[in-house]
Protein backbone atom coordinates (compact mmCIF):
# COMPACT_ATOMS: atom_id res chain seq x y z
CA UNK A 1 0.00 0.00 0.00
CA UNK A 2 1.54 3.37 -1.04
CA UNK A 3 1.00 6.92 0.31
CA UNK A 4 -0.58 9.24 -1.47
CA UNK A 5 0.29 12.88 -0.96
CA UNK A 6 -2.50 15.54 -1.27
CA UNK A 7 -0.04 18.18 -1.46
CA UNK A 8 3.50 19.55 -2.99
CA UNK A 9 5.82 18.81 -0.44
CA UNK A 10 7.38 21.98 1.75
CA UNK A 11 11.06 21.12 1.32
CA UNK A 12 13.01 18.64 -1.27
CA UNK A 13 15.70 17.10 0.26
CA UNK A 14 19.35 18.01 -1.22
CA UNK A 15 20.99 15.19 0.23
CA UNK A 16 19.44 11.69 0.89
CA UNK A 17 21.19 9.02 3.25
CA UNK A 18 19.77 5.42 3.77
CA UNK A 19 20.51 6.04 7.34
CA UNK A 20 17.83 8.05 7.53
CA UNK A 21 15.17 5.66 6.28
CA UNK A 22 12.29 5.25 8.75
CA UNK A 23 10.17 1.89 8.68
CA UNK A 24 6.39 2.91 9.24
CA UNK A 25 4.26 -0.03 10.51
CA UNK A 26 0.72 1.00 10.27
CA UNK A 27 -0.35 -2.73 11.31
CA UNK A 28 0.94 -2.90 15.07
CA UNK A 29 1.18 -0.64 17.62
CA UNK A 30 4.38 0.34 18.98
CA UNK A 31 3.66 -0.43 22.97
CA UNK A 32 2.65 -3.40 24.08
CA UNK A 33 -1.16 -3.81 24.72
CA UNK A 34 -3.04 -5.41 27.39
CA UNK A 35 -5.99 -6.21 26.99
CA UNK A 36 -8.96 -7.81 29.59
CA UNK A 37 -10.54 -11.06 28.33
CA UNK A 38 -14.18 -8.77 27.73
CA UNK A 39 -11.60 -6.55 25.33
CA UNK A 40 -10.29 -9.66 23.60
CA UNK A 41 -14.11 -11.11 23.53
CA UNK A 42 -15.20 -7.60 21.82
CA UNK A 43 -12.45 -7.38 19.46
CA UNK A 44 -12.83 -11.31 18.32
CA UNK A 45 -16.34 -10.25 17.58
CA UNK A 46 -15.43 -7.84 15.64
CA UNK A 47 -12.93 -9.65 13.32
CA UNK A 48 -15.03 -12.54 13.17
CA UNK A 49 -17.88 -10.31 11.86
CA UNK A 50 -15.30 -8.29 9.71
CA UNK A 51 -14.06 -12.25 8.48
CA UNK A 52 -18.38 -12.66 7.84
CA UNK A 53 -18.88 -9.81 5.59
CA UNK A 54 -15.36 -11.06 3.41
CA UNK A 55 -16.34 -14.55 3.25
CA UNK A 56 -20.23 -13.33 2.38
CA UNK A 57 -19.00 -10.82 -0.31
CA UNK A 58 -16.74 -13.72 -2.29
CA UNK A 59 -19.20 -16.03 -1.76
CA UNK A 60 -21.53 -13.55 -3.85
CA UNK A 61 -18.70 -12.37 -6.22
CA UNK A 62 -18.18 -15.99 -7.21
CA UNK A 63 -21.90 -16.83 -7.61
CA UNK A 64 -22.03 -14.11 -10.05
CA UNK A 65 -19.27 -15.15 -11.98
CA UNK A 66 -20.99 -18.59 -11.83
CA UNK A 67 -24.47 -17.41 -13.24
CA UNK A 68 -22.52 -15.50 -15.83
CA UNK A 69 -20.15 -18.79 -16.80
CA UNK A 70 -16.88 -16.68 -16.37
CA UNK A 71 -15.29 -18.67 -13.36
CA UNK A 72 -12.01 -16.74 -12.59
CA UNK A 73 -11.37 -18.14 -8.92
CA UNK A 74 -11.43 -15.82 -5.63
CA UNK A 75 -10.02 -12.64 -5.27
CA UNK A 76 -6.74 -11.47 -4.20
CA UNK A 77 -8.30 -9.20 -1.67
CA UNK A 78 -10.30 -11.56 -0.34
CA UNK A 79 -7.10 -13.77 0.20
CA UNK A 80 -4.96 -10.61 1.50
CA UNK A 81 -7.50 -9.01 3.82
CA UNK A 82 -8.95 -12.93 5.00
CA UNK A 83 -5.17 -13.33 6.16
CA UNK A 84 -4.79 -9.52 7.82
CA UNK A 85 -7.91 -10.83 9.79
CA UNK A 86 -6.98 -14.20 10.72
CA UNK A 87 -3.52 -12.84 11.85
CA UNK A 88 -5.11 -10.02 14.58
CA UNK A 89 -7.28 -12.53 15.62
CA UNK A 90 -4.59 -14.84 16.79
CA UNK A 91 -2.53 -11.65 18.17
CA UNK A 92 -5.74 -10.90 19.91
CA UNK A 93 -5.76 -14.43 21.17
CA UNK A 94 -2.36 -14.42 22.44
CA UNK A 95 -4.25 -11.63 25.20
CA UNK A 96 -5.41 -14.64 26.88
CA UNK A 97 -3.97 -16.05 30.15
CA UNK A 98 -2.73 -19.45 30.21
CA UNK A 99 -3.86 -21.77 28.49
CA UNK A 100 -4.38 -19.82 25.80
CA UNK A 101 -6.66 -20.73 22.93
CA UNK A 102 -5.38 -21.00 19.14
CA UNK A 103 -7.32 -21.42 16.02
CA UNK A 104 -7.06 -24.24 14.05
CA UNK A 105 -5.44 -24.17 10.74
Amino acid sequence: MAAVSQSQPLRQPCLYHSSSKVIVNVKKPLQPVQMSCKQVALEMYSLCSQLDVLIRGEVQHLQEQVVEDTLLGGSDIFHTIGSELIDRMKECLSHLPEPAPCLEG
